[in-house]
C-alpha cells in the first residue's frame, strides 16, 4: 500500500504534462467535455480482454470502454469525442486512474473493497472464476464431472489447493504452457486454472476447435471498470451502459464474440462457454465488490 501511495504521488506530479492536469475543482466529465477527449486504459498483451495488434486496441474490455465512451459523448452533447488509448500495467493501473492520466479502464481489474480508497468502480461486467480447458469428448462439463479425471495444474501454485475439492487426479507441471500441452498430448484430461490464464493458453494453441472451456464457479472475482473516485455522474453513465448491455442481451453477444469465437489476429477462439454466475449477473446488474 505504501508503494502504491508513492506511485500515486509521482504520477500526480507527472500528470500536469498530460492532456489535462488534475483539478480538484473540476469533475472528470467536465474536463472530458472541455477537451473533447477521453483517455482509455489498456493492456498491450491482456488478451482477450485488452490487447494491441496491427489494427489497434482490441478485446472485450476495449469494446466495452468504447461503448461507454460513446454514451459519454451522447450525454455530454458532443458532436465528436476523441478517444486516446494509454497503456498501463497491473502495477500502474490504479495510480494512472487516480492521478487523472486515464479516465476509464475496463480490462480485467477486480473490484475489491480495499481499492475503493483510491478509485471508483462501475457495475461488474464479468465474473471470473476457476475454469477447466478440456477436449470436447473429455466428459468434463462442470465441477462435478471433473471428479476422477486427470487435471493438469501448475505445481507450487494456489491452483493445486483450489483444485482439491474437485476430487480429480492432479497432474502437476511447471507452467501453464506445459499444462495445456499435457491436455493436447492426452497426458491430462483437462487444464485447471483461473479462466483468464486458461483463455490465454487457449489462444496460443495452434488449433483450439476441439476444445471447450467451462467456468466452474470457484474463487469468483468481479471485473469492473475503474473510474475516478468521487465522480458520481461519470460512474452513473458507465453503470447504465453496462446494465443496458446486460439486460438487453448484448453483453452475452460480446461474451460470445470475444470469449467463444475466433478473434484477431489469432484466428482462434478461447472456447469459453457462458456460465450461471455471469447469466445471473446479466439478469441482475450490480456493483458489488468481491
Amino acid at each position: 500500500m505504501k508503494k502504491l501511495s508513492s506511485l500515486l504521488l509521482g504520477l500526480s506530479i507527472a500528470g500536469s504534462s498530460a492532456v489535462y492536469a488534475a483539478d480538484t475543482e473540476t469533475s472528470r466529465l467536465e474536463r472530458i467535455k472541455e477537451h473533447k477527449t477521453i483517455i482509455l486504459g489498456y493492456y498491450e498483451t491482456g488478451m482477450p480482454f485488452s490487447y494491441l495488434d496491427n489494427n489497434g486496441v482490441q478485446g472485450f474490455g476495449a469494446e466495452l470502454s468504447q461503448r461507454i465512451a460513446e454514451q459519454v459523448r451522447i450525454e455530454l452533447g458532443l458532436d465528436k469525442l476523441e478517444i486516446r488509448w494509454n497503456p498501463m500495467t497491473v502495477s500502474t493501473r490504479i495510480a494512472l486512474v487516480s492521478a487523472n492520466v486515464i479516465d476509464l479502464e475496463c480490462t480485467s481489474t477486480s473490484h475489491q473493497k480495499s481499492r475503493e480508497q483510491f478509485v471508483n468502480f462501475s457495475n461488474t461486467f464479468f465474473i471470473s472464476s476457476d475454469a477447466i480447458a478440456s477436449k470436447q469428448d473429455s466428459g468434463i462439463v462442470d465441477a462435478a464431472s471433473a471428479a476422477g479425471k486427470r487435471l493438469a495444474v501448475v505445481e507450487d501454485s494456489r491452483n493445486v489447493a483450489n483444485a482439491q475439492p474437485l476430487n480429480a487426479e492432479l497432474v502437476k507441471l511447471p507452467n501453464n504452457p506445459r499444462a495445456i500441452d499435457a491436455v493436447d498430448k492426452g497426458d491430462a484430461d483437462g487444464f485447471f486454472s483461473n479462466v483468464g490464464l486458461v483463455m490465454r493458453e487457449m489462444l496460443r494453441l495452434n488449433d483450439s476447435t476441439s476444445y471447450q472451456v467451462n467456468l466452474v464457479g470457484s474463487n469468483p472475482s468481479g471485473y469492473a471498470c475503474m473510474l475516478p473516485k468521487g465522480d458520481a455522474e461519470f460512474k452513473a453513465i458507465a453503470d447504465r451502459t453496462i446494465a443496458d448491455l446486460q439486460t438487453s442481451g448484448e453483453m452475452e453477444q460480446l461474451f460470445s464474440k470475444w470469449f467463444g469465437s475466433a478473434i484477431p489476429p489469432y484466428g482462434r477462439s478461447a472456447q469459453v462457454k457462458i456460465d450461471a454466475l455471469n447469466k445471473e449477473l446479466y439478469a441482475n446488474p450490480n456493483d458489488t465488490a468481491y
